[in-house]
């Protein structure tokens, strides 16, 4: 039979006493089934196994539920606020671009709970300026939106110099290009001998208006070819000039109406210079029905 692990082995040293050595043994019987034990796979009964599965089917019914499903799919947009720049549809047309982004596949905006407020947020705060902003949503499907615009109205540029200003010609706080670059007010730079003096643009107030009411009716007509980059104002009396990019200057009258202006301006540019238009340096429509360019 082998030794156990604590036995002893006895021997005689030089002077004739017993000497018990201490070397263990191990028993391999015991330590083959010390092994089995660790190496066992555990057993679960068919009904733990029932339990396990419906836990986990429960776990992806619900995330499917709450992510994927049509219940809480954002069916309203519930836009409110205050601004002389733009209105509610605007704003609606900015979050309803994107739900319908077809970048977010495994977010999809349309979800009230994966909906990103802050992505929103930015694209709005990049266009317009506001005093006060919020996104709200309502579970499971209004997606809420309030706002209060700063008091601006268009962006007034003097001695290379940025500044929001109001219609009454007010400045309300100074900015710079970068901060502006992407905002959807119109630049009116001051050319004119008339400067700033304690926050107030010294030029006639129908200089700012109109030069609004021209911004708002020329955007429909934006494109890649027809693109303003600003308004002028400068000493020559009751003119506006607007800069495209890429040439030409357009030339207004401020006593004229700006539709009827406009509309001489599209029959020249789609009638008679269409693909020369752009190699025009001016083009004055100031004038009664005629137009004057060179």
């Amino acid at each position: 039979m082998s030794p156990t692990k604590n036995s002893h082995k006895k021997r005689l040293n030089r002077k004739g006493n017993i000497h018990y050595d201490s070397k263990q043994y191990s028993n391999p019987f015991f330590q083959n089934k010390k092994r089995n034990r660790i190496i066992k796979a555990p057993h679960f009964s068919w009904k733990i196994k029932l339990i396990m599965a419906t836990i986990i089917l429960a776990i992806v019914a619900t995330f499917w539920f709450l992510l994927y499903s049509h219940f809480f799919t954002i069916k309203n947009i519930n836009v409110d606020g205050e601004s002389n720049n733009f209105s509610p549809s605007d704003i609606q047309k900015m979050a309803q671009n994107q739900i319908d982004n077809n970048m977010f596949i495994l977010w999809p905006q349309k979800n009230i709970f994966l909906f990103k407020k802050q992505t929103l947020q930015n694209k709005m705060e990049s266009k317009y300026s506001f005093e006060k902003l919020e996104i709200t949503k309502d579970i499971p499907e209004n997606l809420n939106i309030y706002y209060i615009e700063k008091k601006h109205s268009l962006i007034w540029k003097e001695d290379d110099k940025f500044y929001y200003a109001n219609k009454s010609g007010i400045i309300t706080a100074e900015t710079n290009e970068e901060e502006i670059k992407d905002k959807d007010y119109p630049i009116l730079e001051n050319l004119s001998d008339k400067k700033i003096n304690n926050r107030h643009v010294k030029i006639a107030e129908k200089y700012l208006s109109y030069t609004l009411d021209l911004y708002e009716k020329l955007k429909p007509h934006q494109n890649e070819n027809f693109t303003i980059d600003k308004f002028i104002v400068d000493n020559e009396l009751n003119t506006i000039k607007l800069n495209l990019i890429n040439n030409p200057q357009i030339l207004f009258n401020t006593e004229e109406p700006a539709e009827k202006q406009i509309n001489k301006l599209l029959i020249i540019k789609e009638e008679k210079l269409k693909d020369n238009f752009h190699t025009k340096s001016y083009i004055d429509v100031r004038i009664g029905d005629s137009v004057y360019y060179r």
